[in-house]
């Protein structure tokens, strides 16, 4: 049984690394998540359906601009 530890448990633990290039590995990595508030995590459930409504979003996005360029 999987256990997923909430933000604040993982707030203070350490980073283990070995030597400077994991160190780097480890930072690039941690650069490209973002954090989710827990209403919006518990709202979408998991990290498919927040992916699925955000490109939704940029389709949205696009078809709106593309149509404001036609019309100008």
């Amino acid at each position: 049984m999987a256990y997923d530890p909430t933000p604040e448990e993982t707030e203070n633990w350490p980073v283990v690394a070995r030597g400077y290039d994991e160190w780097r590995r480890f930072l690039s990595i941690k650069r490209g998540f973002f954090r989710l508030e827990d209403d919006l995590a518990k709202f979408f459930g998991n990290a498919r359906t927040v992916n699925t409504v955000l490109r939704k979003v940029m389709e949205a996005n696009e078809a709106i601009r593309g149509s404001k360029r036609k019309t100008a």
